[in-house]
């Protein structure tokens, strides 16, 4: 990237709506998911990850083009189709880079400190300015990871809610089994309607197939010619994978006429379209496309990374009664179990008894995940240490015994909020001090405690924790019941801790 010729992410979002607005985008944008998001599982190794978009970058895509109507007018041409998904892919690739330019500049800046012989020192503060503040974090969060696969958020759903059920029930009318047979319901229509498509790695193969054709087409055409040839050619190899869209079978773009085209469009739209009346008819379901729907027109506030997406908490975009356009799959199990929690908050009757459960269940989790490692018998949830002046010191939310080696974890439940993802640096900091920084002091805390050796340790009934034998260490684990973006680079960076401690 050029960064003399350099624009702010600010320039690059208005060019990226504008395209997002223009006539027939939205049958580009159907390209660039499945494309993206389908792979044949026998050649994942082969897939090039860099040179497509995450989930996260197509919330972002989507998010804009629900502002206004979708427009479904059929494109000019296929070559068009083409032009603006490559024109996406282009425009994306320079907002990332867009987000690194605060640190280019530092970078910049050192160098000429450096050269012109300044001493440059290498302090935590020094890590900060460079990394976290001007906006440093928005990149490491808005390109990381998603964080788990779709399938464990049905998997801990019952778990994280099994103390709210009742709110759920009478408020939303959200039945958590009702809601996972409606989400694999959807799972499984969605990929049935994909097999439609040959998924042959078109990013991956496409270039070699283009060179193998050129030096045929070399040996027996004019470049004019060639040209003339290439541009049937490319089209033709681009929507090959789509051919069972088409009416009749494509060879070459002259092989297909409009009607034919606009068949393929309207196929292409039906691979991310489910019907209600395809799903069963029934109270549940009614209330899932309820709780999960919106129609467009909407999501003004949304104005790029770290902004909310209404993408996000309800996924399913209303086409009219019975037809719901599902772009991003994924996002709909992550809805069903982050969205909960917000409806919730808004009930400010119910908000303490909200926060009480969710400590309890974060426990409860940790203690489930690590009685398997430990044994039943050596792991303990909800711990007091006493001292013998009576008061508790501290509470040890799980503690494990190995040995003489002891476990003691902290949960929290601290999200990472929209300012911090936005790149406010108090509030990252406020954050991180949440879901981090006083797990960790409390881990100290309980740490000295056991080493010391003159507490009272209390399991959650109230009884007495005798050690078998004399406890020498104590590690410390800090557990986010939250999907905490770019975690271990926060950690690296921003843990405030003395350098004899663990």
């Amino acid at each position: 990237m050029n960064t003399m010729n350099q624009r702010t992410t600010e320039e690059i979002l208005i060019d990226l709506k504008d395209l997002i607005f223009s006539k027939g985008y939205i049958y580009s944008l159907c390209l660039i998911l499945f494309e993206d998001f389908h792979h044949d599982l026998d050649k994942i190794h082969q897939i090039d990850y860099r040179s497509k978009l995450s989930v996260k970058e197509c919330s972002l895509l989507i998010g804009f083009l629900v502002q206004k109507e979708i427009d479904f007018t059929f494109p000019q041409n296929p070559v068009y189709v083409l032009e603006l998904k490559d024109k996406t892919y282009a425009l994306m690739e320079e907002l990332h880079w867009s987000y690194n330019y605060p640190q280019v500049a530092k970078i910049t800046e050192m160098l000429e400190r450096k050269i012109e012989g300044e001493d440059l020192t290498n302090t935590i503060e020094d890590k900060l300015n460079f990394f976290a503040k001007d906006g440093g974090m928005v990149e490491p969060m808005f390109y990381s990871g998603d964080g788990v696969y779709d399938f464990q958020y049905l998997e801990y759903l019952d778990r994280k809610y099994k103390y709210d059920k009742d709110w759920l029930l009478q408020n939303r009318n959200f039945k958590i089994d009702e809601i996972i047979k409606t989400v694999k319901a959807i799972k499984a229509t969605l990929q049935t309607k994909s097999s439609k498509v040959n998924l042959i790695g078109l990013k991956e193969s496409f270039p070699l197939v283009v060179e193998k054709v050129r030096k045929k087409l070399k040996k027996q055409y004019s470049t004019d010619e060639i040209t003339e040839i290439e541009n049937d050619q490319f089209v033709a190899i681009s929507f090959y994978q789509y051919k069972e869209l088409f009416p009749i079978p494509i060879n070459g773009s002259g092989n297909a006429g409009d009607a034919e085209w606009h068949t393929f469009y309207e196929n292409l739209i039906d691979l991310f379209v489910i019907k209600k009346s395809d799903i069963e008819d029934n109270i549940w379901t009614k209330s899932f496309f309820s709780n999960f729907s919106f129609s467009p027109v909407c999501n003004e506030d949304f104005n790029g990374a770290g902004y909310f997406n209404i993408l996000n908490s309800r996924p399913l975009i209303k086409l009219d009664n019975d037809r719901f356009f599902i772009p991003i799959g994924y996002l709909i199990p992550e809805a069903v179990y982050e969205s909960p929690y917000y409806w919730m908050c808004e009930d400010t009757a119910y908000r303490n008894k909200l926060s009480k459960n969710r400590g309890a269940v974060g426990e409860e989790i940790a203690f489930d995940l690590l009685s398997k490692v430990f044994g039943v018998e050596n792991t303990y949830k909800s711990i007091l240490a006493t001292t013998k002046k009576g008061e508790p010191d501290t509470d040890i939310d799980v503690l494990c015994i190995l040995g003489s080696k002891a476990l003691c974890v902290q949960v929290k439940s601290k999200k990472l909020t929209m300012n911090a993802k936005r790149g406010s640096f108090d509030h990252l900091t406020k954050d991180f001090n949440g879901a981090v920084q006083d797990a960790y002091n409390q881990g100290l805390v309980s740490r000295n405690c056991i080493l010391k050796g003159k507490a009272v340790f209390k399991n959650e009934n109230g009884d007495e924790i005798q050690f078998k034998n004399n406890i020498d260490e104590v590690y410390i684990m800090g557990l986010t019941t939250e999907n905490y973006p770019s975690l271990t680079h926060q950690v690296h960076l921003m843990l405030d801790k003395k350098e004899n401690e663990p």
